[in-house]
């Protein structure tokens, strides 16, 4: 097993990107399990953050050494993998994990162990030369994939270099330390100053597939329930804001950006937790129109509102299908916002099936922790 890991990552830090939040988590369930680990990334150019506060952004725990630097824009990007390349070989680390495909290829060209999580199909020319080369290297230990369907992707595509030995599909997890004892609905309220009666709760981006469109419709149709939408760049919570006030629309609060360390709080504030997922969920970054997340996606949210053992009522869609069920949750039609009116409002009128279904989706999430999803990875590189 590895004495020491480096785990590199192509997105400047620190972000609101989800992608972030995934590693960051990722790094501290290594270091948890007894993994060495230090984070090496470029540095986000107009934020930074105090080690405390990086540990508050990112809803960590346990901290680890976190390399952040400095990437000219002319040089695409070389100058990180360079400087990281350096650093990783002096460091004498014995396993790399990486989400960026270049730094992958190069640390498994120089001969360290390297394994690349891969949550995106690479581009079809210069990402797949680099996929190719990585994947030829002796040192390549495996892609990791978040979902069957992604790996059907890689492996149709790859087919010539590309072994099922070195495919390993590992859904996202959830820091269920951070809900347990689930926390108190009132004292949760209180906490946040969020008022009585019956709230309706959604965290992440509100970006174009997130079905917010859907959730405005439904404060609309139910002005007695409030709506809670927590995160969203500043965009897209003023385009939104401009709706509900064009809209006459009172019920509904943007609480713009939180630290993942205060979203269980949040979660435990709401009487049912909205994943309302669109059929076709553009991947920012991704050419329009090429490929949508929710043939793949698993969500860090999806988890998050199973440990926080709140009713929760999501999209129909078979991605999110592999976790939720009759049993554990409510699932409508994307694009049926009667069928979520109907829903909402029998949570409301039958409040003991809906516990028994929050209770069921908590018990079910004990196996989707970052712990649990490093010793699976590491134990398929072991065997």
């Amino acid at each position: 097993m590895p004495k020491r890991i480096a785990y590199i990552h192509g997105q400047p830090l620190p972000s609101r990107a989800a992608n972030t939040f995934q590693v960051a988590k990722m790094c501290q369930a290594l270091v948890q399990e007894g993994y060495p680990t230090e984070l090496f990334a470029p540095a986000n150019s107009v934020a930074s953050l105090s080690p405390q506060d990086f540990r508050r952004h990112y809803g960590l725990e346990t901290g680890y050494p976190v390399h952040l630097f400095r990437s000219w824009l002319v040089t695409r990007g070389y100058d990180f993998i360079l400087r990281t390349l350096w650093y990783v070989k002096r460091g004498q680390f014995d396993l790399v994990f990486s989400r960026h495909l270049a730094a992958a290829m190069w640390t498994a060209q120089i001969g360290i162990p390297t394994l690349y999580e891969g949550h995106v199909l690479p581009g079809k020319r210069l990402g797949s030369v680099y996929f190719r080369r990585l994947a030829r290297q002796t040192a390549f230990q495996g892609l990791i994939v978040i979902s069957p369907v992604l790996g059907k992707y890689y492996r149709d595509r790859f087919a010539d270099c590309l072994t099922p030995e070195r495919l390993i599909v590992e859904p996202d997890g959830v820091d269920l330390e951070r809900f347990t004892p689930v926390a108190d609905r009132v004292a949760a309220r209180q906490r946040l100053r969020l008022p009585s009666g019956f709230v309706a709760g959604y965290t992440g981006h509100l970006y174009p597939g997130r079905g917010i469109a859907l959730i405005t419709e439904l404060a609309q149709r139910l002005p007695e329930t409030t709506f809670i939408l927590v995160g969203g760049e500043d965009a897209d919570i003023a385009y939104w804001q401009g709706e509900t006030r064009r809209k006459g629309i009172g019920n509904l609060r943007f609480t713009g950006f939180v630290p993942n360390s205060q979203i269980p709080f949040y979660l435990a504030a709401c009487d049912a937790l909205l994943m309302p997922y669109q059929h076709w969920v553009p991947i920012i970054g991704m050419p329009a129109g090429t490929y949508s997340s929710h043939q793949w996606m698993s969500p860090i949210k999806l988890f998050e509102y199973m440990a926080a053992q709140r009713p929760i009522i999501a999209s129909d869609l078979p991605a999110l299908r592999n976790f939720l069920g009759e049993d554990n949750a409510v699932l409508c039609p994307p694009d049926v916002p009667k069928a979520w009116e109907i829903a909402l409002r029998k949570l409301q009128t039958h409040p003991e099936r809906a516990q028994s279904r929050a209770r069921q989706a908590r018990q079910d999430v004990v196996h989707y922790t970052w712990r649990a999803r490093v010793r699976r990875i590491l134990a398929q590189l072991d065997g």
